[in-house]
């Protein structure tokens, strides 16, 4: 039996000569040129980057919104208590309900644009490639707390459930649900810079090997 299927076999000689090799392992190169490549398939404009696009747009709007209600409720106060001397009970309490809610949303937001303060007093001292590396930590100690930030909050949540405002008949819960909510939009906007700052990194190493 062994030998008719060694008879044919047109790839047996090859196999004994060493000319075919089915599985040649990866060299350093070829295994970093797959993680650029996987990078790039992660980050592709069609994929990822519209979809985090198109939520923050979608996030803008809702703040933007928050803060019309804001001030609308706002105006509504002054305009009860000092024209019709009654003013609104529930307006303070909403107000500091959104206004939470912007916050958070807002950050989402920035983190999409990059647009929160970096200190770079010590890292312009460094090489490009050290930068490169510090970046990539910063934003693994980011994505660190954010995770914290969204299980603790939830947590929080659990905590207060059952209570409701004193002014408004809303569950406590909906107010600190802003932060675990803010910090899923944060970490689904953060990984996109996260993987850039890594292929980065890749692509400069496998430069200089």
């Amino acid at each position: 039996m062994g030998a008719r299927l060694a008879k044919k076999s047109p790839l047996l000689p090859l196999y004994e000569r060493g000319k075919c090799n089915p599985s040649p392992p990866l060299c350093k190169g070829e295994t970093e040129g797959i993680l650029e490549r996987l990078l790039a398939r992660f980050l592709r404009k069609e994929k990822m980057t519209i979809l985090c696009r198109f939520i923050a747009k979608g996030l803008e709007y809702v703040v933007g919104g928050l803060f019309i209600v804001i001030a609308a409720t706002a105006l509504a106060q002054v305009f009860t208590r000092y024209v019709l001397s009654n003013s609104l009970t529930w307006t303070h309490e909403l107000d500091i309900l959104l206004m939470i809610w912007a916050v958070w949303l807002g950050a989402a937001i920035g983190i999409h644009r990059k647009a929160h303060l970096r200190i770079s007093i010590l890292s312009d001292r460094l090489s490009e490639r050290t930068q490169k590396i510090l970046m990539v930590v910063i934003d693994l100690l980011t994505l660190t707390f954010l995770v914290v930030v969204g299980w603790k909050g939830i947590a929080v949540i659990e905590s207060v459930e059952g209570t409701v405002l004193t002014s408004m008949d809303l569950p406590r819960g909906f107010v600190v649900s802003a932060a675990p909510v803010g910090a899923a939009f944060m970490i689904l906007f953060f990984l996109p810079i996260l993987f850039e700052d890594l292929r980065s990194l890749l692509t400069q190493k496998g430069l200089r090997s």
